[in-house]
């Protein structure tokens, strides 16, 4: 079925049907134009490193109606703000003729983007050799959606003054201590038992809780910038909410998008998130998120933890995160450590 204002080929590429077919819907899309007129929304999700980004990413776009670009800046090697907003642009507008060396890395590159496409390359390789078919899939899509983890969220007000866009921005926190003992673990090309590839661990200013710190208060001066000038168009997500209820804080995330929540949608996030086997790879999208998401207490020591807290005491207030006073407390697994619900932090 060729699906109104959807990514068309992701249903020629599960139907079964023969390739010419495929090719037919393929042939649509790239030569037809945008096959609907629809609104668009430009959503830039917003965060750090090891901050639950690529599970939240997966759940975003586990509609049809999305086109999904991750980690544009990092690794980019742009000089400044106005070079990170301009590239952003570019690829918030479909625009990636403009930058082939990003084009080859989203083609290439060992993030998945956004899979659909990617499936179509193998079976039709000669569309992939340039920009019109990530183009076109781009310029199909009802939400295009844009995972930041470098660069701090004042980049994003740019973005959202531009008329020329229809921007929203998930922002995306981790309770800090948490976020420090993930990175902690990434040791020596390892993480826990898994081998990881070159260039995937961090530097250590990027373990460092002042350093880190210091990031997250910049961002809470511009999330209150943001929440005053744009209160319809900033929404703040911390992964705890969405780890112990996906559903409930996806509800609320797809409207945002202006995307509708479907049976299909429900569907996928459950599969992300009621793995019933512990999977514990530190890049796993899949996995029982209720049994994970405060299992860094397991793996920080108190003495660490501390640390972080005395770093981070105003961070830890600020997003509603309860701070452990002593070893006992802190190894108490029924002492939660939230502070403040959802609906508190967002208030």
């Amino acid at each position: 079925m060729f699906m109104t204002g959807s990514l068309l080929p992701w249903s020629a590429v599960t139907d079964g049907r023969a390739p010419a077919s495929r090719e037919l819907d393929l042939k649509r899309i790239l030569f037809a134009g945008e096959v609907d007129r629809h609104a668009t929304t430009h959503v830039l999700l917003w965060t750090q490193m090891r901050s639950g980004s690529s599970f939240t990413g997966d759940l975003l776009t586990a509609s049809p109606h999305t086109f999904y670009t991750e980690e544009p800046l990092r690794g980019s090697k742009l000089s400044g703000m106005a070079e990170s907003v301009a590239f952003l642009k570019d690829i918030l507008q479909c625009r990636f003729s403009e930058q082939p060396r990003f084009l080859n890395k989203w083609l290439n590159g060992v993030n998945g983007h956004d899979y659909r496409t990617k499936l179509l390359c193998p079976e039709f390789p000669g569309v992939c050799k340039g920009p019109s078919l990530v183009e076109a899939m781009c310029r199909a899509a009802r939400a295009r959606v844009v995972r930041v983890v470098s660069g701090e969220l004042g980049v994003a007000a740019a973005l959202l003054e531009d008329g020329g866009l229809s921007a929203r921005v998930i922002h995306l926190v981790r309770d800090p201590r948490a976020l420090l003992a993930s990175r902690e673990r990434f040791r020596n090309g390892t993480h826990g038992k898994y081998l990881l590839a070159a260039g995937m661990g961090f530097r250590q200013e990027e373990k460092d809780p002042s350093a880190v710190c210091a990031r997250y208060r910049r961002d809470m001066a511009a999330r209150s910038s943001f929440v005053r000038l744009y209160p319809d168009r900033y929404v703040l997500v911390r992964y705890e909410d969405l780890a112990l209820d996906a559903e409930r804080v996806m509800r609320r995330l797809y409207p945002f998008m202006r995307l509708p929540y479907t049976a299909a949608v429900a569907s996928t996030v459950a599969f992300h998130t009621l793995r019933l086997e512990e999977e514990d790879h530190p890049y796993s999208t899949i996995k029982n998120s209720k049994s994970t998401v405060f299992a860094w207490r397991q793996h920080l020591p108190f003495r660490d933890m501390e640390r972080i807290q005395r770093e981070c005491g105003d961070v830890l207030e600020a997003y509603g995160y309860r701070s452990f006073h002593t070893p006992r407390e802190y190894g108490d697994l029924k002492v939660s450590p939230l502070s403040l619900t959802e609906e508190e932090v967002n208030r």
